[in-house]
């Protein structure tokens, strides 16, 4: 789940180095392709707020002892990455809505 911090919708841009993926937010069936390195996003609010910044890449606890013993055979899983996952429920803070203008 893909929510904004103040409840707002809007859009954004997800990227790593497997893909770039757009969705509308909030979003519940937001598919990312898994990777090792952060999931960087770009978003903005339909009333034009931007935010953007970056999920780190976790590694799952019961798959860690699987890619260690794959590893130490001379097997990695570099190319598929599924050992790696990114945080399930993502709230991105975005600015307040200035009320002053």
């Amino acid at each position: 789940m893909v929510n904004f911090s103040d409840g707002s919708s809007g859009n954004c841009t997800f990227k790593n180095k497997r893909g770039v993926w757009e969705s509308a937010i909030p979003s519940s069936d937001l598919l990312i392709r898994r990777s090792d390195d952060a999931l960087q996003y770009d978003c903005k609010t339909q009333d034009g707020r931007e935010a953007n910044g970056s999920i780190r890449s976790e590694v799952e606890g019961e798959k860690m002892i699987a890619s260690v013993i794959f590893w130490d055979l001379g097997i990695t899983d570099t190319i598929t990455d599924k050992h790696r996952t990114y945080q399930g429920n993502i709230v991105i803070t975005v600015p307040k809505v200035n009320k002053m203008q």
